[in-house]
């Protein structure tokens, strides 16, 4: 017990040792020294107070046992001179090893203010703010701080909110605006013991509308009709948006707009139009784009001639990656789109190696079996050369070219990687960066070079410590590390069951010292019922954490999480209104009022989706039957739901030219735009993919979303401003000059004896070496290293920045400089075969019918001619109180396997999809393979193929109907028997006679089955096409007359009109012909990128020299004028400021420009709001007709400004 009450004695005598030096007559100062998470340390703590010459001019200290984990300690320090300015007064703590710099005013108690929160929000739902209030001597938080936030307005202020701050000084506001303003002016006002702040932000209210845009097929051919639906919900709850009108817009490839139409939603926010295809068109890319109160969705279509393909070819090798000198094994597999095989296809399998161009190394030929099917093997050559494209990689080509039995022939083209290493290694951290201090999570991701995971045991080496573990089955593995070091370098050996190996090495920059925080969550993928438990971990041992949770940019919960020994825990319970993407915020304010964060994400899936049975009446269609489809739509419960319904019936054959996704519509609802595009790949994972998916594996999840970053974290992000950081970036900026002199002069040196900069990487580290650096050379006024930059591999320019008092760099309080080094800046000086035919061209056209008995077997076989390609667009189906809802159909003629894509949406925004066929077939019909167009005077053979897919033979005639376009060469009538299965074809040879478009009738008649075929054909001129171009400006009424030359070939000649709605859009239809899109081969891909690069690089020239020649004509004291000379010219000043702004989107500039040209066009306002004209300005037959008043002035200046 003696011995207890001693030490307790001794200990209380410690504390209270110290010493001082006096200096009689000086000023004398008071502060406390804060000591984070010493607890239980006994030592002695020395103080000096230094000036900005790193003079000592006080000195205390004293011994102390730290008894919490946040301590702090006071002194009385007499200074031996009166300091020029207390504010740069620093003080330099010595304890336990351990020093610190702290400037003096950071040890002062001053109220410290953080407003934290977002700038836009849907009007009608909860504006939340976080406000945090804190001591900046010691970061303690203020309880019962006052908190007032006043909506500004003209006539009178409203206050909107008022509370206080709690125990762990936050305040968590709440509060909602009126739905009709569109942006609200806020003042936040903050008052406690230690004193007052204000801030005011501006926000905006927006409708949280959400569009989505679904065209029927994403590919038309001129004249189809392109048919438009939208769905619009109302977040964050999704509802249906009833009732408000959508305005609908076409724009053509060259930007012409040429389609607009508004709509008015229906109870389910379902909108639609249609929009049909002139014949003759601009081809390329059509946007689409959806208008609901002033936002803008937009979607993409593709407009092209192009060719029905008649089957599918399938290629399907053993791997997607090969070795040198490797066996590719082989399987082809043909079927036509109405659901038969290609039996004895000619198939021909060539393949290529590229080196300079691409060689034809083999060549394979054989034919389908019954089941369509075709196995090959290859042996691949021993020799490739590698391609930058493919990243050192090669490939070999597989071209595939089918030819069935009725003569018609298709193609493929595969690409197979030809590899050196066979497993691929990414390391990933959790978070995307390592964070000192804490236990990191690091994935290694081994992968096979087709994507495939990689079954493997690796093998990790960090800072001299070894890890072993197994990757599981989608390749990944796991590790934990805690590092210490500015940078971590890490090696990776993976070896997988064969024995195949590879190895990598990776540096990875830790995050700046200093507190460090990391949100640790089980999985990234929750459905609502359950719970998101978050695990916080911190380096700090105690204290609080604040957590954020953010959906569709709104906070929608605020906590303070406790921590012990480092660790917090938090649980969500998953409710219906959070399902979608939810953001966790987690953060730390710093003495320095800096925020420290880590961002996860995750999706919650809806536990009330809606599921669609698509039911047809039949499973066979015969060409012209009628039918009908059930739709019933139950929610996850089984539960009959009321829905508007959405559905396609496109031919299949569509989608082998471009895929459309019907699955996409709930993802976009729910899934954050940025999210879609994923910095890691997973094989058969995209965010997309994994969101869609309700089974997968947990780590899977965690690897594609730990390292994914919002937007940005808080738009609206305040902090008290301290006063003092502009003086002490002054008074210490020639410490800074200092430090880059003492590396330039060493790197002078160092150039002098070796002839060369050493590199980048390690650059301080050799110059210190080679003994011409010390390290305190490179320790700012607050005892941390400077950062050092440089952009070149050689260390040659550099840049030198501190971090200032607070230590946390790119803030406000950083000391920089711009880049110096030895050396000179150097500025750089800167006609095709026509397609085969298309089945679906809606063209109407009619023909003469002889009435001539052409068969004696009865009655006339029905004529197919309706060939569309999307044969149902039912927009708005909407099911019944059972959840049911019947479309009745009448089969077009078309002989194929249509594709049913089906949307759900409920008005209260449950959503679903789903996907059936519906398929139309005969057991025997012809079809005529057309080109898409003849000339006048063409030579040839009609093919007509002829399916006969009937139990038993049967013998048939083919008639074709003469017609007046054609002469026929040979008979009308062939005679031709069909065996059981087979498929054949017969030709008409004839002779193009006249322009124009035109129709072909062949009658089949056989002894079963019979049939009858109707297509459509344009029909060229024989000559050379010439283009007469007249342009115009439509002012008013304009007359030009067009003449024909008498020797034109007679109903060739036609006439288009254009009409631009201004010079620029008839710009960028002459700037088509200059750009390109890559295509092609390696060659081809060149020819068309190099010239872009050479445009690219010659725009980038002349916008340089314009910016640099721009800037001349500044005049002293702001604004612009013709020659540079005073004074400015308002309006002249408002067309740059406009230029500026739009340079700036396309070429770096100094933003500051932008800043000081608005500023000073602001400062020439009149007190009544307008701006007055220019009294002197150039070119007065245009200048003049608007300076003559103060009206356009004023509205020119005002659109300038808003840009």
């Amino acid at each position: 017990m003696k011995k207890v009450l001693l030490i307790i004695l001794l200990i209380a005598s410690i504390t209270v040792v110290s010493g001082i030096n006096l200096y009689s007559g000086k000023q004398r100062l008071e502060i406390n020294i804060p000591l984070e998470d010493m607890r239980g340390k006994l030592g002695k703590i020395d103080v000096k107070i230094l000036d900005t010459d790193d003079e000592v001019i006080g000195w205390a200290y004293k011994y102390i046992y730290v008894t919490r984990d946040h301590y702090s300690v006071s002194f009385k320090i007499d200074l031996k001179k009166e300091p020029r300015d207390r504010d740069l007064l620093r003080a330099k703590v010595e304890f336990k090893n351990k020093e610190i710099i702290y400037s003096l005013y950071q040890l002062e108690d001053r109220m410290v203010v953080s407003v934290l929160g977002q700038d836009e929000f849907i009007k009608g739902t909860a504006i939340n703010y976080r406000i945090i209030v804190r001591n900046q001597r010691n970061n303690a938080p203020i309880e019962n701080a006052r908190v007032k936030i006043l909506l500004k307005a003209k006539d009178a202020d409203k206050t909107v909110f008022e509370g206080t701050t709690d125990r762990s000084g936050t305040c968590d506001t709440d509060f909602t605006l009126p739905e009709n303003i569109d942006e609200a002016d806020l003042h936040f006002a903050v008052s406690s013991d230690l004193g007052k702040d204000a801030y005011d932000t501006r926000i905006k209210l927006s409708s949280g509308n959400m569009t989505y845009v679904v065209t029927d097929k994403p590919v038309y051919q001129p004249g189809q009709t392109i048919h438009i639906r939208s769905l619009s919900l109302r977040r964050p709850h999704l509802q249906a948006v009833k009732g408000q009108s959508v305005l609908y817009e076409v724009e053509d490839s060259k930007g012409n707009k040429v389609f607009k139409k508004q709509v008015e939603l229906d109870d389910f926010g379902v909108g639609y139009i249609h929009f049909v295809l002139a014949d003759e068109v601009n081809h390329g890319d059509y946007t689409i784009r959806a208008i609901l109160q002033g936002e803008e969705v937009e979607k993409t279509v593709n407009v092209k001639r192009y060719v029905l393909p008649k089957f599918s070819i399938t290629l399907a090798t053993d791997k997607e990656f090969y070795l040198p000198g490797g066996k590719m094994e082989g399987d082809i597999d043909v079927q036509y789109f109405f659901g038969k095989p290609v039996v004895e296809g000619k198939v021909k399998i060539t393949a290529h190696k590229y080196d300079i161009g691409f060689q034809e190394e083999s060549v394979i030929e054989g034919r389908t079996d019954k089941e369509g099917r075709y196995h090959f093997s290859y042996n691949l050559p021993d020799h490739f050369v590698g391609q930058p494209l493919e990243k050192g990689d090669a490939f070999v080509r597989i071209d595939v070219e089918v030819i069935d039995p009725a003569n018609h022939s298709e193609k493929i083209s595969s690409k197979k990687k030809i590899v050196q290493d066979l497993i691929s290694l990414t390391v990933i951290p959790e978070g995307g960066a390592l964070k000192p201090s804490l236990q990191n999570r690091i994935y290694v991701l081994a992968t096979y070079p087709d994507g495939t995971p990689c079954i493997a045991q690796v093998e990790m080496a960090i800072d001299g410590r070894r890890f072993k573990a197994r990757t599981d089955t989608y390749g990944v593995a796991e590790f934990e590390y805690m590092p210490r070091k500015a940078e971590t370098d890490i090696e990776v050996k993976a070896t997988d069951d064969k024995g195949e190996t590879a190895q990598i090495e990776r540096t990875f920059e830790t995050a700046a010292a200093g507190e460090q925080i990391a949100i640790r969550m089980t999985r990234g993928i929750f459905t609502v019922g359950q719970s998101i438990e978050l695990n916080l971990l911190t380096t700090k041992r105690s204290g609080r954490v604040y957590l954020d949770v953010v959906k569709d940019n709104q906070t929608i919960l605020t906590k303070s999480v406790t921590i012990n020994n480092g660790r917090g825990r938090f649980s969500l319970n998953l409710t219906p209104d959070v399902s979608g993407s939810l953001w966790f915020h987690a953060y730390v304010v710093t003495q320095g009022s800096n925020i420290v964060r880590d961002t996860r994400f995750c999706f919650v899936h809806a536990a009330d989706e809606l599921t669609i049975d698509v039911r047809p009446d039949m499973d066979v269609y015969e060409p012209g039957a009628d039918g009908s489809i059930v739709f019933a739509v139950t929610d996850e419960r089984g539960k009959p739901m009321s829905a508007a319904l959405c559905v396609a019936i496109v031919d299949e054959a569509v989608f082998a030219v471009s895929e459309l996704q019907p699955g996409l519509e709930k993802v976009y609802f729910k899934l954050e735009q940025e999210i879609m595009k994923p910095r890691y790949e997973i094989h058969g994972f995209t965010p997309i993919d994994i969101v869609e998916r309700r089974k997968s594996e947990a780590r899977a999840e965690n690897v594609m979303f730990s390292t994914l970053t919002p937007r940005e974290h808080y738009p609206v992000n305040y902090a008290t401003p301290q006063l003092v950081d502009e003086k002490i970036k002054s008074a210490f900026y020639t410490k800074l000059e200092e430090a880059r002199f003492k590396i330039y002069e060493a790197q002078s040196k160092y150039f002098n004896q070796y002839g060369e900069y050493p590199k980048t990487d390690g650059a301080l580290s050799i110059l210190m070496k080679e003994g011409l650096l010390e390290e305190r050379d490179l320790l700012d006024p607050w005892g941390r290293r400077y950062y050092i930059d440089s952009p070149e591999e050689y260390f040659l320019y550099f840049t030198v920045a501190s971090a200032g008092p607070d230590g946390v760099i790119d803030n406000d309080d950083d000391i920089s400089e711009m880049m110096w080094g030895k050396g000179e800046l150097l500025v750089a000086e800167m006609d095709a075969a026509l397609p085969r035919a298309a089945a679906g061209m809606p063209i109407a056209l009619k023909s003469k019918e002889s009435g001539e008995e052409l068969g004696k077997r009865g009655e006339e076989p029905r004529v197919r001619e309706f060939f569309p390609e999307t044969f149902v667009f039912e927009p708005a189906l909407i099911t019944d109180y059972q959840g049911i809802a019947k479309l009745a159909i009448t089969m077009p003629d078309a002989i194929t396997t249509w594709r049913i894509t089906t949307f759900a949406s409920s008005s209260d925004g449950q959503l679903g999809s789903t996907l059936a066929q519906l398929r139309v077939f005969q057991d025997f019909f012809v079809d005529i393979d057309l080109p898409v167009a003849l000339t006048e005077g063409d030579e040839i053979s009609i093919p007509v193929a002829l399916y006969n897919y009937l139990p038993k033979d049967q013998q048939i005639k083919l008639v074709l109907q003469q017609e007046d376009w054609f002469q026929l060469l040979e008979k009308s009538e062939i005679i031709r028997t069909m065996k059981r299965d087979e498929v054949s074809v017969a030709y008409f040879p004839i002779r193009v006679k006249e322009i124009g478009y035109h129709s072909l009738l062949i009658r089949a008649y056989g002894e079963v089955k019979s049939d009858a075929i109707k297509r459509a054909v344009a029909v060229l001129p024989d000559g050379k096409l010439f283009e007469d171009i007249i342009s115009d400006r439509l002012t008013q009424r304009v007359v030009q007359k067009v003449a024909f030359p008498k020797n034109a070939i007679a109903n060739a000649s036609w006439l288009g009109l254009k009409i631009f709605p201004g010079i620029f859009s008839q710009i960028v239809e002459g700037l088509d012909r200059l750009l390109g899109v890559p295509f092609g081969c390696f060659e081809q891909t060149t020819s068309v990128t190099y010239p872009n690069i050479l445009i690219l690089d010659y725009l980038r020239q002349y916008i340089s020299l314009g910016y640099q020649r721009l800037l001349t004509f500044e005049v002293q004291g702001g604004g612009f004028s013709w020659f540079g000379d005073a004074p400015a010219n308002k309006v002249l000043t408002a067309y740059g400021l406009m230029e500026f702004s739009d340079m700036a989107k396309v070429y770096d500039i100094d933003e500051r420009l932008i800043e000081r040209t608005a500023q000073w066009l602001r400062d020439q306002q009149n007190k009544d709001g307008s701006w007055s004209p220019d009294e002197q300005y150039l070119h007065g037959e245009s200048w003049g007709k608007i300076q003559n008043n103060e009206i356009l002035p004023t509205a020119y200046i005002c659109w300038a400004l808003g840009e």
